[in-house]
């Protein structure tokens, strides 16, 4: 009877063993996180301030996970500089912060990104905390002219873009 006792006691303890450890019929429970857009690489286009009306901008974006940084480099010979540090979600969607050195304050931006892969297009807003001497917030629309591969599983050129 010990015996008999024994064996019951250890095939319930393996059957509950094995429903503790994902036994719910071969569904997983954990799901892969979508993978990011790769944004890094050079872009040109226009920024549209309500104050300082039109300006040729150029950006140059690196990435590090879901972390991206970079510059943009405002008019035609890229004199106003803003330092961007921005996050990436899986939906392609950059937010994050700007700064701009003045000659009497730094000015701080929120900013705001899609990523468009297909198109490979950044358009976005942005915002001045607080005031900011000659800008007031606005909208850009950027195109992407190069990218670097960030990791093996980002989306390659696969021939639509050359390396930076």
């Amino acid at each position: 009877m010990k015996l008999r006792d024994t064996l019951f006691g250890s095939l319930i303890a393996a059957a509950l063993a094995l429903a503790g450890c994902g036994g719910n019929g071969g569904t997983s429970s954990v799901t892969t996180p979508a993978a990011l857009s790769n944004v890094t690489g050079d872009y040109t286009g226009t920024l549209q301030d309500t104050t300082a009306g039109t300006m040729v901008a150029a950006v140059t974006l690196s990435e590090h996970g879901s972390a991206v940084g970079g510059a943009l480099l405002l008019g035609p010979n890229g004199s106003t500089s803003i330092a961007l540090a921005m996050t990436l979600a899986a939906s392609n969607a950059l937010t994050g912060s700007g700064t701009m050195d003045t000659s009497t304050v730094a000015c701080t931006f929120t900013v705001s990104a899609t990523y468009a892969p297909n198109a490979n297009t950044l358009t976005g807003t942005y915002t001045p905390v607080g005031t900011c001497s000659g800008f007031a917030g606005g909208t850009y629309s950027l195109a992407q002219q190069c990218m670097d591969a960030v990791s093996a599983n980002r989306r390659s050129t696969k021939g639509l873009l050359p390396h930076c």
